[in-house]
């Protein structure tokens, strides 16, 4: 697989798996930890009287009482570890058939073979995260800003931009506003999410890759059993190669959940019943096909877009840190 030419102070490394079993104990042990304190926010919507509620969701909440402090919970461990089999399964049958993701990093610093990812740094997580959530909302504002006044005037039945017309004092209240939530979002995701993968992988060890080497120098050494790895950039069509299939599975777990949630077979999934109501099978089919093939095209899309992104930050502010614990002397994983 020709990946570009790289200079000679980087190697490529090309994840070809992850393990099934580490995804998923990782995201069960991290969506219990999340579910838990879910369970507890929810709990006085549950137990108190005097709290209205007004959705089948508050109601099934209210039926449930203390039991939301272990149903929640379980909720949720079954639907991360649902998700992250799924993903898992669909990115090793990607990477096997067309190449998995590839990224850059100083060479020799990674050999072939199996790896645990023991630790995250935090701070450089921190500052990918705050950047990229940043540059993200700046393109999606751009984006809906841009199209919404072009629909506005060519199709009338397009959205309407937000900002276009409004009183400078607007625009200034919701530039202030998404930059707010932009950095929440960097800081939840580039820390607090890294932070809970730290904890979890001292207890459980982390997720487990299986890697090759492409070239450039000391890709062969294996002597070592630790490495620090600074991710220096990603190849973008091989991410969004890989995560068009991996959207392939989201839109399939999408999809499903919304058919329940519409179906009201179970409302504590958090929908209101009734949106299929009337509809034949092969209409419901059809949407879920097509939210299917959505996702897939936008896990595609946002892959390259994440991918480009990243690398524009990390030249200029470092890139993501790693810490890799070796799991064997590893022989090159075979391709599929």
């Amino acid at each position: 697989m020709s990946t570009g030419v790289t200079g000679p102070t980087v190697s490529e490394v090309e994840i070809t798996s992850v393990s099934l079993r580490s995804c998923v104990l990782m995201a069960a042990t991290l969506s219990l930890v999340v579910g838990v304190v879910q369970g507890f926010m929810v709990l006085p919507t549950a137990i108190n009287e005097n709290i209205p509620v007004t959705t089948a969701q508050g109601e099934v909440l209210r039926a449930l009482g203390y039991q939301v402090l272990y149903v929640v919970p379980l909720l949720n461990v079954v639907h991360a570890i649902i998700f992250a089999a799924l993903a898992a399964t669909l990115y090793n049958l990607a990477a096997g058939r067309f190449g998995g993701a590839v990224v850059r990093a100083q060479p020799g610093t990674m050999a072939k073979g199996t790896w645990a990812i023991r630790e995250i740094g935090v701070f450089p997580a921190l500052k990918i995260g705050v950047c990229l959530s940043l540059a993200l909302m700046a393109l999606q504002t751009l984006i809906y800003e841009c199209v919404g006044w072009i629909g506005s005037i060519m199709w009338p039945l397009s959205w309407t931009p937000i900002l276009y017309g409004a009183t400078p004092e607007f625009i200034l209240v919701m530039l202030i506003t998404w930059i707010f939530v932009a950095v929440l979002s960097g800081i939840f995701i580039g820390g607090v999410c890294v932070v809970l993968y730290d904890l979890v992988a001292v207890i459980i060890g982390g997720v487990r890759v299986t890697a090759r080497t492409h070239g450039n120098g000391d890709q062969d050494r294996e002597n070592t059993s630790e490495n620090s790895v600074e991710m220096a950039a990603v190849v973008p069509r091989s991410v969004a190669r890989t995560m068009s299939i991996v959207g392939l599975g989201a839109g399939f777990m999408a999809g499903v959940s919304t058919i329940l949630q519409k179906s009201g077979i179970f409302p504590l999934l958090g929908a209101e019943a009734g949106g299929f109501a009337g509809s034949t099978p092969a209409v419901v089919a059809g949407a879920l096909l097509f939210g299917i093939v959505l996702y897939g095209i936008a896990g595609g899309v946002g892959g390259y877009v994440i991918a480009v992104l990243y690398n524009s930050i990390a030249r200029f502010v470092g890139g993501a840190t790693f810490v890799l614990e070796k799991k064997d002397r590893g022989a090159p994983h075979p391709r599929g």
